[in-house]
């Protein structure tokens, strides 16, 4: 019995140091194991943050190069604008400037053959075409001659207080003759305290113009009405006229230099177009902005807005 008990005793404790190597070669094998895992971890972290760096370079690359092609995209545009404006102003230098030129040169040379065998009455018809077409002329230039300035980047704003009538009422002034001779009924309708904060030199070319364009588009014996409205800090200036309208087509032509947007007046008076670009770029330069409201046979109210005095 007892060789027995010790044979079984010595078979449980073989297998029982069997099981300990067996156990201690398994957590051997899982504490290698373990580390190789923590390892490969610790690499595909790593190659994780370079993923992640190579990542926003890549982003970073892919914004500068989109910067890049927008701002390609804009010098484009810009020199597209550019283009368009050259054309323009040199057709407006080769057609709009030397035909009334051209005519006025006939005139003086028809005056200067015919004076004696003239009647006074045909005389003072040639004067009064002659003083037109130089009036006309001398608009044309004031115009070309800002409107170079302003692409140019040479006119700066100059804000000053200004009487709104006054200045107006200045610039209606210029163009009574032509009021009369058309027998239209042009009023004025702003208040006499109504100061704005601007640019003068700016804003009286704005109102030469929008002027000029309602006295060119209103049938004789029509109306006029430059009048003013208010909201909080900004002035609304308006001129409104009850001549030919314009089209929708055109009024989505009118503020740009590339694009081919004048009618002749209702006395076949050519335009350049320039006026109103002028009065656009004047008008943002001043912080403010040009709208116009139009139908074709209802007249068109052009409006720019300004600031008030003291709110600028």
């Amino acid at each position: 019995m007892i060789l027995a008990f010790l044979i079984i005793a010595g078979i449980i404790k073989a297998y029982t140091y069997r099981l300990v190597l067996e156990k201690n070669k398994l957590e051997r094998l899982v504490a290698e194991r373990t580390q190789e895992i923590l390892q490969q971890k610790e690499e595909i972290q790593v190659q994780a943050e370079h993923l992640k760096d190579a990542n926003e370079r890549i982003l970073l690359k892919n914004a500068e190069l989109e910067a890049q092609k927008n701002e390609i995209e804009s010098q484009k545009n810009k020199l597209e604008e550019s283009n368009a404006t050259m054309n323009t102003l040199f057709s407006v230098i080769a057609h709009d400037l030397r035909n009334p030129i051209s005519i006025m040169v006939n005139f003086m040379g028809i005056l200067l053959s015919d004076f004696d065998s003239m009647d006074r009455k045909k005389v003072a018809t040639y004067i009064e075409e002659l003083n037109r077409l130089a009036l006309n002329t001398y608009n044309l230039l004031e115009n070309l001659l800002d409107w170079s300035k302003s692409q140019m980047g040479s006119i700066s704003c100059n804000f000053k207080p200004v009487n709104l009538k006054s200045l107006v009422v200045q610039n209606v002034e210029l163009v009574q003759g032509k009021i009369d001779q058309k027998k239209l009924s042009l009023k004025v309708q702003i208040p006499e305290g109504c100061i704005v904060s601007a640019d003068e030199n700016m804003l009286h070319t704005i109102v030469r113009n929008l002027i000029s364009n309602a006295l060119k588009y209103t049938h004789d014996n029509g109306e006029i009405l430059i009048y003013t409205e208010f909201k909080e800090s900004t002035c609304y200036l308006s001129v409104k006229d009850n001549g030919i309208g314009i089209s929708s087509e055109l009024k989505g032509k009118l503020f740009r230099a590339d694009r081919e947007a004048t009618t002749p007046g209702i006395h076949n008076e050519r335009g350049s177009g320039l006026g109103l670009i002028l009065c656009k770029t004047f008008a943002e330069q001043m912080g403010g902005n040009i709208m116009v409201e139009s139908q074709p046979g209802l007249g068109s109210t052009f409006t720019v807005t300004l600031k008030l005095e003291g709110n600028a």
